[in-house]
């Protein structure tokens, strides 16, 4: 299914397949699908206070799927944890997806560690997943029609340190500070404490900015 907190509004092709819809809130990116049967097609687009009039043209194509589960270094299974496609390649190399969260592009496991991606473009992907209670997991590549990758989550590294003022030496508080892997989505946002204090758990063992 798609993400149960994904806004959806829905219409149909007329005889000539063409489609509008209206009252689509501006200033965020909109993934637009269309299903007909087993045929399938996903564009992302932005709307933006100065286009707020937009052409989408949509070509159906055959659909695979991916299915698997997440699960901990024991075996049991991590309900709730969120998946991400997060790179799609085919023969012409690595191509981008759609940031706006749609079926193609984002899962969340069920209570038994369960997911599905219903409709995929034919080809490989990679998976970002993330749990509260682990680091994230970018997967190897997966190709469309699996039906039993495994993704293991495991707890991850950890980076602590203080910010302060270079011209004062004082504390700097209320800061933001970033830690990011050059990964969508995958960024951790934390904020300094009154002592210039800052904390992130659970790191991917990769480099971090």
């Amino acid at each position: 299914p798609r993400p149960a907190d994904a806004a959806v509004i829905e219409t149909q092709t007329d005889h000539e397949g063409k489609f509008s819809f209206s009252g689509v809130p501006i200033k965020k990116s909109i993934g637009i699908e269309a299903e007909l049967g087993t045929l399938y097609a996903l564009d992302g687009i932005y709307i933006g206070e100065r286009t707020k009039k937009t052409e989408v043209h949509l070509t159906l194509s055959q659909m695979a799927f991916i299915a698997g589960t997440v699960v901990d270094p024991e075996g049991a299974p991590v309900p709730g944890a969120v998946l991400f496609a997060a790179g799609w390649k085919e023969q012409a190399g690595d191509q981008d997806l759609p940031y706006a969260e749609t079926e193609i592009t984002r899962q969340v496991s069920d209570d038994s560690g369960a997911f599905r991606f219903p409709h995929v473009p034919m080809g490989n992907f990679k998976f970002l997943v993330k749990s509260e209670d682990y680091a994230p997991v970018l997967s190897d590549w997966v190709l469309s029609g699996t039906e039993n990758a495994t993704f293991v989550l495991k707890k991850g590294g950890a980076v602590a340190g203080k910010a302060i003022y270079s011209a004062t030496r004082e504390p700097a508080s209320n800061v933001a500070i970033l830690a990011r892997t050059g990964i969508f989505r995958e960024e951790q946002r934390k904020e300094t404490s009154a002592d210039g204090a800052f904390a992130f758990s659970n790191l991917r063992d990769t480099d971090i900015q």
